[in-house]
């Protein structure tokens, strides 16, 4: 069950990934598509509008995302709503504008629900400001929860990356852990171009049809619908990435390394539609089900993601009397007896308890794969 599990992350992550997330590169206009070649090869049509999809600057859109879990022991559910608008013309300082609220109904257990919660970046710095966070349910911490995080809701915060004090925590926490990070590496805009590029180009769709036109925000478009996930455009995406990010040591994907992978995702359902403009070719709007069974377990997942204003500016005002973050959470950890973020160097420290005898790669293997 844990690796469908990931297998189910992963394809949910991409496919969110794929459709909404992917504004990098430069943009050339689209070209039209006509309702006889969505009609001819609808598959075409929507490899051309991910290709093209992803060489926009900027946009602005929505992305819902609900999820249910039904077992025979306990349930759930769950939804995330966020509107947000991007730009990286200027890949030096990009711009953000994000609002989201999300919830989870854990049944008998309790709920969270996080109200409206804004995200800003511009000037190479994060503001954030969440509205307020609800809880119930003694096991969740409830009240307590809420009462102890009060102080930080309904104002915002930032956080600068170039800070003395983000620093200091930055370096410490990668020495605590052994990893030094150099400009070698982080990702270049080169390497992040060629990462979409891969991504844009990949393949994880099948039984694409054209189902009929449609206007999509007064843009009109041709819909498209597919039946299942494509096992093998999904291995080759992972090929792919290990082949260009994986580094010198990297393995390469043997024959049973391909076989697991078909084998998750035999058990993993997706259907859905793409709208992509007719004027442009670029993707407008995308409604997905994604759900797993795994006897008599289900796990759903529902995705709609809506795309609009296409290159266009977005303007992101800085909020006016934001506090530094790392400030004003130091005093707070220190109310609970520590000294605020710790910044101890663990390098060097060796009395780990040694857990290595206790189950054999089978036997941890043979675990997850029974959660």
């Amino acid at each position: 069950m844990f690796k469908k599990l990931t297998a189910l992350f992963s394809v949910v992550a991409l496919v969110v990934v794929a459709t909404g997330c992917t504004f990098s590169k430069q943009s050339d206009s689209g070209a039209a598509v006509s309702k006889s070649e969505a009609q001819n090869n609808p598959q075409a049509v929507l490899d051309d509008s991910f290709g093209k999809t992803a060489d926009v600057k900027s946009a602005k859109g929505s992305l819902a995302i609900t999820f249910d879990v039904e077992s025979s022991s306990d349930s759930g559910s769950g939804n995330i709503d966020m509107s947000f608008a991007v730009d990286s013309t200027d890949e030096t300082e990009p711009v953000a504008d994000i609002s989201l609220t999300a919830a989870l109904d854990m049944g008998a257990s309790g709920s969270v629900e996080l109200q409206n919660t804004q995200f800003r970046v511009t000037g190479n710095k994060l503001y954030f400001n969440i509205a307020g966070l609800d809880i119930t349910g003694e096991e969740l911490g409830g009240d307590s929860i809420t009462a102890m995080l009060a102080a930080f809701f309904d104002q915002w915060f930032v956080i600068d990356p170039e800070s003395p004090m983000v620093q200091e925590i930055m370096a410490s926490a990668t020495e605590s852990v052994d990893v030094s990070v150099s400009t070698e590496d982080q990702l270049t805009p080169e390497q992040m171009d060629s990462f979409l590029s891969i991504l844009s180009s990949a393949r994880f769709v099948t039984g694409v049809t054209y189902s009929t036109e449609e206007k999509v925000g007064g843009v009109n478009c041709v819909e498209v619908s597919f039946t299942g996930l494509d096992a093998d455009g999904i291995i080759k995406l992972v090929k792919a990435l290990n082949t260009e990010f994986g580094g010198e040591d990297a393995e390469e994907l043997t024959a049973a390394d391909e076989k697991e992978i078909a084998d998750a995702l035999k058990d993993i359902e997706a259907s859905g539609s793409f709208w992509v403009g007719k004027d442009d070719g670029l993707l407008r709007k995308a409604d997905l089900t994604i759900a797993m069974d795994q006897d008599g377990d289900t796990v759903t997942f529902g995705i709609v993601a809506t795309m609009t204003d296409y290159n266009q500016p977005v303007p992101v005002q800085t909020p006016a009397g934001a506090q530094d973050f790392i400030e004003a959470i130091t005093p707070f950890l220190e109310s609970f007896g520590g000294s605020g973020l710790d910044t101890t160097d663990y390098s060097d420290y060796t009395d780990y308890t040694d857990y290595t005898d206790m189950y054999t790669d089978e036997e941890l293997n043979d675990l997850l794969n029974s959660l």
